[in-house]
């Protein structure tokens, strides 16, 4: 593309596949890493099939340096998707003037997916199922690892499900159940909580704070806001 009187740019769609469950903004995260792009600015887009990335970069050797920005966009994304659509505008670094840069918002705001192909999920899901201390049935996608606390009982189950891609950890889920629902077991569940994942993964949440529900004749309910 070429303005009247100005500089051209590139502007490519790529329609990309991939075979596992993944967001946006961590595919191309991973791949502008493998392309040796240098990231000037970038901003991630909350999104229900997993954040939308809008990124700048540069890249090149010095006298052939090229500005990019970047957009990826799932392909049916209500539900996952096993393909993506990358856009790509491009310029040699000394045309990406501010005209050029207001052609470039224009290209990545604009894009868009009107008829999604509803193409089949990008990866085999398996299911969790428990029936102690509480039922419990979900599903989860096959390249995520299951780890159950060793120390789980009739009383109380925990698992973690964790994603890890390249060397990164890129999601993680800790899931926590209590037969009972009294004070005291929730101040189990958050000891554990702090003890066998707070701990082993590096984190620090503020502290739990519980609060009485309404109580009926039999039990008295002790909730996390």
């Amino acid at each position: 593309m070429k303005s009247k009187s100005g500089p051209e740019a590139e502007m490519k769609v790529n329609i990309i596949y991939v075979n596992q469950e993944l967001s946006p903004s961590d595919w191309l995260t991973l791949y502008l890493a493998n392309k040796g792009e240098q990231v000037l600015h970038e901003r991630h887009i909350a999104h229900e099939g997993g954040a939308i990335p809008d990124v700048l970069t540069v890249s090149g050797q010095p006298g052939q340096r090229f500005i990019s920005r970047w957009l990826v966009l799932k392909d049916w994304a209500k539900t996952g998707g096993a393909h993506f659509y990358m856009v790509q505008a491009s310029t040699p670094i000394a045309n990406y003037t501010l005209d050029m840069a207001n052609v470039f918002f224009m290209a990545i705001s604009n894009f868009s997916l009107p008829h999604p192909t509803k193409w089949d999920y990008a990866e085999q899901l398996r299911t969790l199922v428990r029936v102690v201390p509480a039922k419990v049935s979900t599903a989860f996608p096959l390249s995520w690892q299951q780890q159950e606390n060793p120390r789980s009982d009739e009383h109380f189950y925990q698992v973690k499900l964790t994603k890890d891609l390249a060397g990164h950890r890129i999601g993680q889920v800790n899931l926590m159940l209590t037969a009972g629902q009294s004070e005291a077991k929730m101040r189990r569940l958050e000891e554990e909580n702090r003890q066998g994942y707070q701990q082993a993964d590096h984190l620090t949440f503020a502290p739990t704070h519980f609060e009485p529900a309404p109580s009926s004749a039999r039990s008295t309910r002790f909730l996390r806001p």
